[in-house]
């Protein structure tokens, strides 16, 4: 009897020394420290001209509650967990980009991105005609006139399928207009003029030209091409590609 209630006192006194020591080892354990995630928002407004202020810019982190609203310099600052976090940029009237930004704990990232007022232009092609290998040219008329001294950006994209699209592109030139009506406007220049002319004779291929305040952009997180700051026409109403046909 007397062995028996030593052994039990024994294992009484083991298990004790271990709860102490793996409660002092959780008492040592370091916690783990936020980081501070620093962003800029630069702003465009609809001709692609830097804004002085970015106002009402509202910055979320997808994925966690976490927001802010940036001053009027387009700064916002988060305390965050370690991690790699991706914002969300939103203003109303405006587009922003997808983008990534990596926390460390007890350090400061810093990043920037932009938000581009979608352009109030939409354009019509009334005219398209594919002469020869350096001579492919669109009749574009912008849905108004253009401030004297300023130009509208146009994003002519190429494709040989019905899926050409703003969302779905991978050739892009860009050309600025600098008036309301532009007729036999010779868009064959450039990454245009490589993809038309890679064509064999007699094939079909499709333009579409598209007013943006900032342009083709290709994302990193996204990995593609992305239109930034397009015109947005009306809900139900879509933007038709031109087709022509290489005859040389």
């Amino acid at each position: 009897m007397k062995f028996r209630v030593s052994v039990i006192a024994i294992l009484l006194i083991c298990f004790s020394c271990k709860k102490k020591s793996s409660a002092s080892e959780e008492q040592t354990t370091p916690a783990v420290e936020n980081g501070n995630l620093n962003i800029n928002i630069l702003s465009y407004d609809s001709l692609g001209n830097l804004e002085a202020k970015t106002y009402n810019t509202s910055v979320f982190l997808s994925g966690t509650s976490y927001s802010a609203t940036t001053d009027s310099n387009g700064n916002v600052s988060f305390s965050l967990p370690p991690a790699t976090y991706a914002p969300s940029v939103l203003r109303p009237k405006y587009e922003g980009v997808p983008f990534s930004a990596v926390v460390s704990s007890k350090n400061t990232s810093s990043v920037s991105s932009f938000v581009a007022q979608n352009s109030t232009y939409s354009l019509q092609i009334t005219n398209a005609n594919a002469v020869n290998q350096s001579s492919v040219t669109l009749s574009m008329n912008l849905s108004q006139s253009v401030p004297a001294g300023k130009q509208v950006k146009v994003a002519v994209l190429f494709g040989t399928t019905s899926a050409l699209s703003v969302n779905s592109y991978s050739v892009v030139q860009e050309f600025f207009l600098a008036q309301q009506n532009n007729p036999n406007y010779n868009i064959c220049s450039g990454s245009l003029q490589t993809a038309i002319n890679q064509l064999t004779s007699g094939s079909t291929f499709r333009l579409l030209a598209v007013p943006v305040s900032y342009g083709n952009y290709f994302s990193t997180v996204l990995n593609k091409n992305i239109l930034v700051g397009d015109y947005l026409p009306p809900v139900g109403v879509s933007t038709a590609s031109y087709v022509l046909t290489k005859s040389w």
